[in-house]
């Protein structure tokens, strides 16, 4: 909420997720997206770039910190489905981050290429409990992290890797949107730039490119380019990018943005007006479309459908598949935060 209520002189008037995980109250934490929620579509918002999924392992990570719901898979995991679930009944997507975790790494991902040097068996046990039971709670979107995780690629960051997004899809069952990290971090575009980035991302899986907010438009263009490039090259089928935009439009069918009802603030006793277009007191002003909790960027809203809807890490989305489910759809996506 940070960038939500950045003009507030008194700061965000709702609780942080390190202080609802201590709290460990569901309620209170699905009021709070509730509240968020309510504050988010008033403003026209539809996609909002949280919560933050990532257990907080590590206590020298110098990026997720208080960001996180805490150190325990299990609660961070009961958390992220309360809020996520919150803030979606007002038609605004949630968006949990950074897959497949980022808690327990020592870098900064906006600075350098952070390393996540666990086991398999623990990444599943651990960093993969919160985003299962965000897509058993039917989150709209999933964002990745620019990060290195040689159990599972040694090679590539997860946002480039369709060996780790394959893991969302096929093995957590996700088939909504998957959103990269802005692309403009120095984990995704060092030494290649931003516009090799976005290519290499939509090739693994995403669906919709982010960037920040402070660059210049010409870089759009020039992602653009890159990627008409790379689909006239033959290394970018153009069946991923209609599957990516299938992925963005259909959001707006599963997600359509409502007419917020007033919610109270669990925080404040304060009510948000549900008058959609109506700024509500302390909502941002600066004509953002999504709500990162760091590295700001716009975003378009994501749209969820979960044709394998897991709360297990493990072969349950195959089975259902086997059942009828069918495969996940991909897709190609626009710059975003």
């Amino acid at each position: 909420m940070t960038r939500l209520h950045a003009a507030c002189p008194s700061g965000s008037p709702v609780l942080g997720a390190a202080q609802l995980g201590v709290l460990d109250d569901l309620d209170l934490t699905a009021a709070t997206g509730r509240a968020v929620g309510a504050e988010l579509a008033a403003a026209g918002v539809d996609l909002d770039l949280g919560p933050v999924a990532d257990v907080n392992s590590n206590p020298a990570n110098p990026v997720i910190g208080t960001r996180s719901f805490g150190a325990d898979p299990a609660l961070v995991a009961r958390h992220v489905a309360a809020w996520s679930r919150g803030v979606q009944e007002h038609g605004v997507a949630a968006c949990v981050k950074h897959f497949p975790g980022h808690g327990d790494t020592a870098q900064d991902s906006h600075l350098t290429l952070p390393v996540l040097d666990a086991p398999a068996t623990t990444v599943r046990r651990r960093e993969l409990v919160p985003f299962a039971a965000a897509v058993d709670a039917r989150v709209a979107a999933v964002m990745t992290s620019h990060l290195v995780v040689p159990a599972l690629d040694p090679d590539r960051p997860a946002t480039f890797s369709p060996t780790v997004l394959g893991l969302l899809r096929d093995e957590l069952g996700f088939d909504g949107l998957v959103v990269s990290d802005a692309l403009d971090m120095a984990g995704a575009s060092a030494g290649r730039g931003v516009p090799e980035a976005a290519v290499l991302a939509l090739a693994a899986g995403a669906d919709l490119l982010c960037t920040g907010p402070d660059k210049d438009p010409a870089l759009v263009r020039d992602i653009g380019s890159a990627v008409v490039a790379a689909v006239g090259s033959g290394r970018l089928p153009e069946q991923r990018l209609v599957e990516a935009a299938g992925r963005v439009a259909r959001l707006r069918t599963v997600l359509p943005v409502r007419r917020p009802r007033a919610v109270a603030n669990p925080r404040t006793g304060a009510r948000t007006d549900g008058t959609r277009g109506r700024r509500p007191a302390g909502a941002a002003r600066r004509g953002s479309t999504a709500r990162p909790d760091r590295r700001p960027g716009g975003e378009r809203r994501d749209t969820g459908q979960h044709r394998g809807r897991r709360a297990g890490v493990g072969d349950r989305a195959r089975r259902r598949r086997r059942a009828g489910g069918g495969a996940a759809t991909r897709t190609a996506g626009g710059p975003g935060p």
